[in-house]
């Protein structure tokens, strides 16, 4: 436990997690009855809930064809790849960005680095399970790298500017992707939804062979 001042001016002791915890399946299910939200509180918090929630969310819908309530096989291609290409940035712009802090000022971060870069490298490996289950196409590859590039600078502009920013802003973003994967998991266990899907997918999977 460490007695130093938190690097975000959080009052309460904050400890590093050097080990995950293992969920169980009594765990899981019961997280799955009730998905937790944040309330935006403050002038940032409302500002990076309506860029998330409505604007990214209600945006990336449309252009991917994603349908909660009854996904088709390429919509869900597109939305998981991108989703998760995208979750990768903010942590290791955010760990690049403390790194170099760390280095200017002379001071060491006190394990804000490592967790974020944990952060980042989960996220990544959520990308490479995707990839087990989907080809990404030529139009999704270009996708991804435009929104790599748009992201590390908006992402790390922010971070300078203000990083508690950044912080919500990955929030309501692992809130979206909480939804999106319930969404998947409630699409899956409908029996009518889930032949639908397969047969897509099987498709999708036939003419890229």
């Amino acid at each position: 436990m460490s007695k130093h001042e938190h690097p975000l001016k959080v009052k309460k002791a904050w400890q590093n997690p050097m080990q995950n915890h293992v969920w169980s399946k009594a765990e899981i299910e019961e997280r799955m009855k009730d998905l937790p939200t944040h309330t935006p509180e403050t002038l940032t918090d409302k500002a990076m809930h309506f860029l998330v929630k409505t604007l990214l969310y209600h945006t990336f819908n449309r252009i991917t064809g994603f349908n909660p309530t009854n996904p088709t096989a390429k919509s869900c291609e597109w939305r998981l790849i991108i989703l998760e290409s995208v979750a990768g940035v903010p942590g290791m712009v955010a760990a690049g960005m403390r790194h170099f802090r760390s280095l200017r000022t002379l001071r060491r971060d006190y394990g804000w680095i490592h967790t974020l870069l944990e952060e980042a490298e989960n996220e990544r490996m959520h990308l490479l399970v995707c990839l087990k289950m989907f080809n990404a196409s030529h139009l999704t590859r270009f996708a991804v790298v435009a929104a790599q590039y748009t992201m590390v600078g908006f992402l790390g502009l922010t971070y300078l500017i203000h990083p508690k920013a950044l912080h919500r802003f990955v929030g309501y973003l692992e809130e979206t992707a909480s939804k999106t994967y319930f969404d998947l998991v409630t699409a899956v266990n409908t029996p009518v939804t889930f032949s639908e899907m397969t047969i897509d997918h099987c498709r999708s999977r036939t003419l890229t062979v």
